[in-house]
């Protein structure tokens, strides 16, 4: 496949792994031990920088990807930031594609999610 993709020589540079789902193990070579999949986020960690977030920026934006209704707290925006940072009380205001502002609001609870349980901040 990547022959017939004409790709660099560098993308072949790629961890190998050997390992089971159905035993819940993995190893990066055969002689290694088999007992869980660490070695697996192991090397997450050391191939795949982290996301790029300017967070001395004073300006803040999000890329929403979702939106829940909270019964206590109103409409929640659930997304990635790319810039800057926002804390309880901050004003933020909805902008579309065109740089159209649709609306303004305020930061009532800051949350994080854990799977699916949450933290608050």
């Amino acid at each position: 496949m990547f022959c017939s993709l004409d790709c660099s020589d560098d993308l072949l540079e790629y961890p190998l792994f050997h390992a089971s789902a159905k035993d819940a193990w993995a190893s990066k070579g055969l002689g290694e031990e088999k007992k869980d999949i660490t070695c697996i986020f192991e090397s997450v960690i050391e191939h795949i920088p982290p996301p790029r977030v300017d967070t001395d920026s004073s300006h803040f934006s999000m890329l929403v990807s979702q939106t829940e209704s909270n019964n206590y707290f109103g409409k929640m925006l659930i997304g990635r930031i790319n810039s800057g940072s926002v804390k309880v009380g901050d004003k933020v205001a909805a902008i579309d594609s065109t740089g159209e502002i649709k609306e303004v609001n305020k930061i009532f609870k800051i949350i994080r999610r854990y799977g699916m349980s949450q933290v608050n901040f």
